[in-house]
């Protein structure tokens, strides 16, 4: 099981249980074993009420600055603009062409900053929190009437309205 849908289970079972320590553990155990399939189908990335698009959109405007701030590293741009210059020597000494405009250069030290920001860990664990964050509310928003259900019919706990699990 992944950590999302861990985190969808625990977040369920905590706004379920609004406190009491042995009903939240017979919730998640419930939900990770015969009430499984409803936290599944909750899921953004299963085709479920979450959708990806505008959960993705949401986690990239949060990082932005995140990625704003790595792109504009010192040793970031350094980097950067090591990588431009052996390719341009690279195809000089290969008979190539890279054109001299200024332009071109913005142009490739532009993508070489967004791609490495993209993958440097900050903006990774910024990117996967999010994603997780935003994934799990919206399954809790969307699928709790359908756990709830599942709990009370299936595994015969009563439990109420979701409430917003505490933080």
């Amino acid at each position: 099981m992944d950590d999302i849908s861990k985190a969808v289970q625990s977040s369920m079972a905590a706004g379920f249980a609004a406190g009491d320590g042995g009903l939240e553990s017979q919730i998640v155990g419930c939900l990770r074993s015969r009430c499984q399939k409803v936290v599944a189908q909750c899921r953004a990335n299963n085709g479920g009420p979450c959708p990806t698009k505008d959960l993705r959109l949401q986690t990239i405007r949060h990082c932005r600055p995140v990625k704003a701030q790595i792109m504009a590293d010192d040793a970031m741009i350094g980097a950067c603009e090591r990588k431009i210059n052996k390719m341009a020597k690279g195809a000089k000494t290969k008979g190539g062409y890279i054109a001299g405009a200024p332009e071109d250069f913005e142009v490739m030290m532009n993508r070489c900053l967004h791609t490495d920001a993209g993958r440097h860990p900050a903006y990774e664990t910024c990117f996967s929190d999010t994603w997780r964050d935003l994934t799990v509310a919206c399954a809790l928003r969307k699928c709790g009437d359908s756990a709830a259900t599942c709990l009370q019919q299936t595994c015969k706990i009563p439990v109420g309205s979701l409430q917003a699990p505490p933080r």
